[in-house]
């Protein structure tokens, strides 16, 4: 059986390294992309069932905002064709900004309201 792969385009340390800890966890191939120049070619590879992007990192109107949106809208099946879904991250610092414009076009979005617990909160 195939591994499903989630890619996260996201530059927040925190946010990766909570997502990876979940992610990895549950044995799905993960890939971070910490950097927003480099999201565009590994999209490309079509290796992705999953795109989680921070908000904060692609703003509103950029390329790579633009393309997770045409993906997001996209049918998940066309012409024998399965598509990669998007979630959108939305720090709670942007969310007055960011919910407006995700709700008006129906995207898919979760707000980011989760921490990365270390070694050492969770020893208490």
């Amino acid at each position: 059986m195939p591994r499903i792969g989630i890619l996260i385009i996201d530059d927040n340390e925190v946010s990766q390294s909570a997502l990876r800890q979940v992610l990895d966890s549950e044995g799905w191939l993960v890939n971070v992309v910490p950097e927003l120049n480099q999201a565009l070619a590994e999209l490309s590879t079509g290796e992705w069932s999953l795109v989680i992007v921070n908000v904060a990192m692609t703003g509103l109107t950029g390329p790579v905002y633009l393309t997770l949106k045409e993906l997001a809208l996209s049918p998940a099946v066309e012409e024998g064709m399965v598509r990669a879904r998007v979630l959108f991250l939305v720090p709670e610092k942007i969310a007055v900004q960011a919910l407006p414009v995700l709700e008006k076009e129906r995207l898919p979005y979760v707000l980011q309201q989760f921490q990365a617990i270390g070694p050492k909160a969770m020893k208490r």
